[in-house]
């Protein structure tokens, strides 16, 4: 109980305060101003020092030892931050410091040189964050007159959306993404005069300093715009320069740099993943002819190499291609909260017109006090000498403020500022000067106090100042999009080179997939090989149970091995699919599913589905029915053609038909019974059929023990010919086929095939 009751103070009393203290002092942007205090204080002493547009630029040694004086953390960071403001960082849609010097790129790890190289001032953009801050519109706080801070800046725009944040707190986090100036500003012009307007109409999408494409749709947009939270792809631009056989990256995803990727490139060629990629090189560098520092990024392309896939596949697997987490939380008076782009803007123009009416406060009282004063001067105007001989004429200052208000009728603080005066503006000219203004202001003051309580007028303020600053700074947008309807998603089967393999399937469960054929393969004693056919590594398997199920997976998830070993056991592999002792019989590859499957059963049905049932929209796993099992299964075979079936009974009848003379024609249910395919008489079945029967040989076994081999070409091919031992049989007609005619009664119990 007593370590129970210290760690309740100690996570109350200690955590807790450092805990709210990186929440609101460090890692979140304020919807106010859109700027963590870091960047705000970074700013401010800029502003406060006089380092402006027009002015020298100052040191960044300098700035960071002013900026830690109302910034209680490390100069390195206070250095960063500033860094990732400048116009050369190239991080900000809209930057707001002018620097001097290298400050790294967002698209590269490159760090900024030391601050004592690198010199900084604020740009004129910057001009728009501190609109009217001296009319005390916002709070300042700090210990004493030289270390005050405001608590935020009044900026003319909803920077927050602006301006990329990115932060972890205890328990709390942001990622906001940057938005174009233009866009924003005409959303927000658009959403004071009518609240019910779509946000994407205004916003398309967000826009990134690095260009690229933007990957999304409209869904998706809107789920972020009106939750705060979401996701979408960012992708890599290039171009494929045919004479020298390389691809040329020039636009990379904001949250990935040129190092990473050439890392990621670098270990897919050394891993043998990427084949077709000879080399990779950083061009990045200075473009005179922009005259700017360009993203540049070279891949060299083996002979025959397709650009087009190799792009795919280094999308998938390198940060050519990102995903961007969009999570708007911010401080909302002082609490933390994720807000959609219109509660965004509700926030930001609450607090812009609480700006716009304390400026309006301020304007009002100094005109007043202005006015006041002239009001007392225009008094004094009518006798100005004697003015002059009370100043002079006092004893004490007291006297003076008390002989003017005595004589000319006027309050204290009039006759202050008016004995305050310099002795060369105490003279006619001046003063009348002076009062002729009276007038004017009074004006003034009247047309003040009406835009003051008119909400309108306020809002044309803030839709005028939007405008100056759309005009002014805006740019056009520099990450196109790409609509997710129109953009080819790239799948685990583009990346799979599509090179021929055998599939092997054994009577014991093993099943195998070999890179090069080979007629020897290793099996285990008593084994023997049910099948063994060259497919290619992006087809589909189908996988036939004897519970007449079928299980569909990809040939590429297949394990590659060699001849010389035993293959994947069926039964650990597709274990928890199969039923307990379902075994695999047959299996067949498809890449179209063009074809028919064809099922004989023992009571004479022939079965024909098309293979298109079997295909799936997604990659199912579990196994679905693949054939009837009212009767028991002969024979199962996936055909593309019309093909002969051979049926042979256990009476020793046998019949060759065609599935298209025969009419066996695809049905729409993988569950058929099929049609008669053989007619049987009394208790016989049929004991073994020949799907595609060409030039197979087989062997029969009867219940007395005899064994004979057929070639089923002579069967076939002679026709009414009797034969010393059996009769035979045409193509369509059902004849005898026993193996001795005087001993009928000796059934067929088994026929095989054999090479």
């Amino acid at each position: 109980m007593i370590v129970q009751s210290d760690l309740d103070k100690a996570l109350t009393e200690y955590y807790m305060p450092y805990a709210m203290k990186v929440i609101t002092d460090r890692a979140l942007p304020d919807v106010k101003d859109g700027l963590k205090p870091i960047a705000r204080r970074i700013l401010w002493t800029l502003w406060k020092n006089g380092s402006k547009y027009n002015t020298p630029k100052d040191k960044c040694g300098k700035i960071v030892g002013d900026v830690l004086k109302i910034h209680n953390h490390g100069d390195i960071s206070a250095y960063l931050a500033l860094a990732l403001l400048t116009e050369q960082n190239e991080s900000l849609i809209c930057p707001f410091i002018d620097g001097g010097g290298a400050f790294g790129k967002i698209y590269s790890k490159d760090k900024p040189s030391a601050m004592r190289y690198t010199s900084a001032r604020l740009n004129e953009f910057s001009e728009e964050m501190f609109k009217d801050i001296n009319k005390n519109i916002v709070k300042f706080i700090g210990e004493d007159k030289d270390h005050m801070q405001p608590l935020f800046l009044s900026n003319t725009f909803p920077n927050i959306l602006i301006k990329p944040n990115s932060g972890v707190a205890v328990g709390e986090a942001c990622n906001w993404c940057s938005f174009n100036l233009i866009e924003v500003c005409n959303l927000t012009q658009a959403y004071i005069k009518n609240k019910d307007i779509k946000v994407i109409d205004y916003l398309p999408s967000p826009d990134f300093t690095t260009g690229s494409y933007i990957i999304t749709n409209s869904n998706n947009l809107e789920k972020i715009y009106s939750t705060g939270k979401g996701s979408f792809k960012l992708q890599a631009k290039y171009e494929y320069n045919k004479k020298d056989n390389t691809i040329e990256v020039y636009e990379v995803p904001y949250n990935s740099t040129v190092e990473d990727i050439i890392k990621d490139v670098n270990g897919l060629i050394s891993s043998g993943k990427m084949k077709d990629v000879s080399d990779i090189k950083d061009t990045t560098g200075y473009d005179k002819k922009n005259k700017k520092e360009v993203v540049g990024i070279t891949i060299e392309l083996k002979r025959n190499a397709n650009p087009d896939k190799v792009m795919k596949i280094l999308y998938k697997k390198t940060r050519l291609m990102t995903s961007f987490n969009c999570n708007f939380n911010c401080l909302v008076d002082y609490k933390p909260k994720v807000l959609g782009v219109k509660e965004v803007l509700d926030e930001w123009l609450k607090f812009r017109v609480d700006c716009i009416e304390k400026s309006l406060q301020y304007d009002i009282s100094e005109k007043e006090k202005n006015l006041h004063f002239l009001k007392g001067l225009e008094r004094v105007l009518l006798n100005i000498d004697k003015a002059i001989g009370i100043i002079r004429h006092s004893e004490s200052d007291e006297l003076i403020i008390d002989n003017l208000i005595t004589e000319f009728n006027i309050d204290g603080k009039q006759a202050n500022d008016i004995s305050n005066m310099k002795l060369r503006n105490i003279n006619q000219q001046y003063i009348i000067k002076r009062t002729k203004a009276i007038n004017k202001i009074e004006q003034e003051i009247i047309k003040l106090k009406n835009t003051l309580d008119s909400k309108k007028a306020v809002n044309n303020i803030i839709i005028q100042d939007l405008e100056k600053v759309k005009i002014k700074y805006g740019k056009p947008r520099k990450t196109e999009i790409l609509d997710t309807s129109d953009f080819q998603d790239i799948t685990t089967e583009d990346l799979i080179e599509d090179n021929t393999v055998t599939l092997v399937l054994t009577k014991e469960g093993y099943l195998k997939k070999n890179l090069k054929y080979s007629e020897s393969q290793k099996l285990k004693e008593q084994d023997e090989i049910i099948q063994m056919f060259q497919t290619t590594n992006k087809t589909d398997i189908l996988l036939f149970t004897d519970k007449g199920n079928v299980l569909l997976r990809k040939t590429y998830e297949l394990d590659e091995c060699l001849p010389s070993s035993y293959g994947i056991f069926i039964s650990n592999w597709l274990g928890e699919y199969l039923q307990e002792g379902e075994k695999i019989i047959y299996m067949a590859t498809t890449k179209d599913y063009k074809g028919q499957v064809l099922t004989v059963f023992e009571n004479g049905n022939v079965a024909c589905t098309d293979l298109k049932k079997y295909k799936t929209k997604t990659n199912r796993q579990v196994p679905m029915d693949a054939y009837n099992t009212a009767s028991k299964l002969i024979d199962i075979k996936v055909t593309t053609n019309d093909v002969d079936i051979f049926l042979l009974t256990d009476e020793g009848k046998a019949l060759i038909v065609n599935t298209k003379k025969s009419e066996i024609r695809p049905t729409k249910s993988r569950d058929t019974k099929g049609v008669v395919g053989i007619r049987l008489k009394g208790d016989n079945k049929v004991i073994g059929a020949i799907i595609d029967c060409k030039e197979d040989n087989f062997t029969i076994y009867t219940k007395k023990g005899k064994k004979i081999d057929y070639m089923l070409d002579d069967v076939a091919n002679n026709i009414e010919k009797s034969w010393k031992d059996y009769l035979t049989m045409k193509r369509g007609n059902q004849g005898n086929f026993m193996y001795n005619t005087r001993q009928k009664k000796d059934k067929i119990i088994k026929m095989e095939l054999r090479e």
